[in-house]
């Protein structure tokens, strides 16, 4: 999945979702307005359903907040959206040796991904680095966790905030982690406001 043209694909949704969002921007009220907007985006732009590993069953390649394993093997990191091919995915039995049975959350997937953290900043007073660096620290952690497979995974941390200002302070504070290997973040806002002290 984890593919350069499947990763322009991606960019091109989520810059369709910030056009949208710029032209009316009360379509993004919450996050999870900018996670639906984005799911609906990445659905159109992948549509078809196509067979998992189980003989029985189809999926799409894109989902919702699917947790991944860390290295002591805890399901601990679960991004907004993943996007991965079904033909990596088992609903039925785990995929690996070492796990032939499903996992507590019930379907296994393996193969490469492309990740997708969400940010909306709603406040033009709201102080957003704290829950960033939650973010910044999961992208971190994934990214160590594939960092001998580089190939298998790549992530986008779309930060959007609805005025001017809080882009200002958050473009400052991400620019220290815009060197981390397989995370693309982009961030912009929807109003051009200026942040009201």
């Amino acid at each position: 999945m984890n593919t350069a043209h499947n990763r322009l694909s991606v960019r091109r949704c989520i810059n369709e979702v910030i056009n949208q969002a710029k032209e009316d921007p009360a379509i993004i009220l919450t996050e999870s307005d900018l996670k639906c907007l984005l799911y609906f985006e990445i659905r159109n732009a992948f549509p078809e359903l196509q067979h998992t590993r189980d003989e029985s069953s189809s999926s799409h390649c894109v989902h919702s907040e699917i947790s991944y394993f860390d290295r002591e093997g805890y399901l601990r990191h679960r991004p907004d959206l993943v996007l991965l091919h079904p033909r990596d995915l088992s609903i039925e039995r785990g995929l690996t040796d070492e796990r032939t049975e499903l996992p507590s959350k019930q379907f296994h997937a393996v193969g490469s991904s492309i990740v997708i953290e969400l940010k909306f900043i709603k406040s033009n007073r709201e102080r957003p680095i704290r829950g960033l660096q939650n973010d910044i620290d999961k992208a971190r952690a994934l990214n160590e966790r594939f960092i001998n497979e580089p190939e298998m995974f790549y992530m986008f941390m779309v930060i959007i905030s609805r005025y001017r200002g809080p882009t200002q302070v958050v473009g400052r504070f991400l620019d220290k982690y815009r060197n981390i290997p397989n995370l693309e973040i982009i961030d912009d806002f929807l109003l051009d406001l200026p942040r009201e002290d």
